[in-house]
């Protein structure tokens, strides 16, 4: 069977590929393209700078074709394969949806459906929702956002399911800490929903440095900090040690109330895959990856007072932290690890095409 993967940007292409068949990275943000070979599939990916110049792919997503529209000039290459997996294309659906094209059946990978669909009251919010009511099926990566999507979907309610986000369990274990490195607290991000204003709110009277893995630009409003902030985009293949070294991880986030918005939940499975204790705001979303006080710790959104609070009894509670650590670590390993994603997957995928 002929999978065909429809990602967002050329990161995911022959370069990262690459790495990691040396080991130098992961394959999370495949989700589970690679590991679905092992099950039978022949898997592949197609973008558009794999068949113009790179500059003209530049003008393009820049200035023609947004996320949602990026793979639309390729759809004669989309035809000659069985099943479609994508959290993005929705374009090229809404055009195999409008000439009426059963195959290839098409799944998609759920971040915030619900959340673009709103109440389906503007002209956009409307047709967004029934393009994805033509799709064979969907991936949700939370119970709540599951729940939600069969209501609003009930005749897709059996091809729709929840799976957690496959992590390379392998790639971010846990390590020994770098002897003489100073403490630090960690948070990794570099999408809009995250909430560095908080934790530097929360944290600026704490004797500790606070390391911000994300893009300087993310942090610039929020400027001049104190020596103790160290902000820098790191490379895939620095965060092992980066989580490895650090006291515990803190991902604020923007999102808004009851959305089911999954922005978040690769870099804290990642640091909780490392054996780390994390703290994070409190969302629909991670309460289908955390267990409060047992494998990480909620937060209220935007409270400084009870992040600040949180921070400094995980930094003084060493025996709650190890044994958050430990609890985290087994969760990843039992529950979201990649392999098992890649099984469930496959499973799944089975399912639609043979539906």
């Amino acid at each position: 069977m002929k999978v065909l993967y429809l990602f967002n940007s050329v990161i995911h292409g022959t370069e990262k590929l690459e790495k990691i068949a040396k080991g130098v990275s992961n394959d999370n943000s495949f989700l589970g393209m690679l590991r679905l070979r092992k099950h039978g599939f022949e898997t592949s990916y197609i973008e558009i700078e794999q068949y113009v110049p790179l500059w003209f792919a530049n003008f393009l997503r820049k200035h023609i074709f947004n996320i949602w529209w990026i793979h639309l000039p390729l759809f004669p290459f989309l035809l000659r394969h069985d099943v479609i997996i994508s959290s993005t294309a929705y374009g090229s659906l809404l055009v195999k949806s409008l000439l009426h094209i059963k195959r290839p059946k098409w799944i998609m990978v759920d971040f915030n459906i619900s959340g673009s669909i709103g109440n389906a009251e503007t002209i956009k919010q409307k047709v967004f929702r029934w393009t994805v009511s033509k799709c064979d099926g969907i991936v949700a990566i939370s119970e709540a956002e599951e729940k939600k999507l069969k209501e609003i979907f009930p005749h897709l309610k059996d091809n729709i399911i929840f799976l957690r986000e496959g992590v390379d369990s392998n790639y971010f274990k846990p390590m020994k800490a770098t002897e003489h490195t100073d403490d630090y607290i960690l948070s990794v991000g570099l999408d809009p929903s995250r909430d560095f204003k908080t934790l530097i709110e929360a944290t600026k009277n704490l004797d500790i440095k606070v390391k911000l893995a994300t893009k300087p630009s993310m942090i610039k409003e929020f400027e001049p900090l104190s020596k103790k902030y160290f902000c820098k985009k790191y490379d895939i293949g620095e965060m092992p040690a980066l989580f490895a070294n650090a006291k515990i991880v803190v991902n604020g986030l923007n999102i808004k109330p009851n959305s089911n918005d999954s922005m978040g939940t690769f870099s804290v499975a990642e640091a909780m895959s490392m054996g780390k204790a994390v703290i994070v705001t409190r969302t629909n979303s991670f309460a289908s990856y955390i267990e409060d006080g047992v494998t990480g710790v909620f937060v209220n959104p935007h409270d400084v007072e009870n992040m600040r609070s949180e921070i400094q009894k995980l930094l003084k509670d060493e025996e709650k932290r190890k044994k958050i650590e430990i609890n985290a670590r087994n969760f990843i390993v039992n529950y979201v690890d990649a392999e098992l994603f890649a099984e469930n997957l496959a499973k799944y995928i089975k399912k639609i095409y043979n539906n």
